[in-house]
């Protein structure tokens, strides 16, 4: 009788990127002309992470409850949320 199988965790993987043109200007420029159409826009692809870029930065818009409490508290520290969030509070 073999023993139970063991398997070694899978390194994290990083959502997809989310077409957004050359350096992310272009969704930058879409985010500045209207930012909740845009967020709504990133808010409809697939996955309970989406990734996407604004200019040079990537940006992770996280649509499952636990995982935005994983981030904002149980983890918090081990998260960079700066602008974001600050961006972020006025539609929360």
């Amino acid at each position: 009788m073999r023993g139970p199988q063991t398997m070694a965790a899978a390194p994290p993987r990083m959502p997809p990127l989310q077409p957004g043109g050359l350096f992310g200007i272009p969704s930058l420029l879409r985010f500045t002309r209207d930012p909740l159409e845009f967020v709504t826009s990133m808010a409809q692809a697939a996955g309970d992470v989406v990734h996407y870029r604004l200019a040079f930065r990537d940006v992770f818009l996280l649509k499952h409850p636990e995982l935005v409490r994983e981030v904002l508290v149980a983890r918090q520290h081990d998260f960079a949320k700066g602008e974001g969030l600050r961006w972020a509070r006025r539609f929360l």
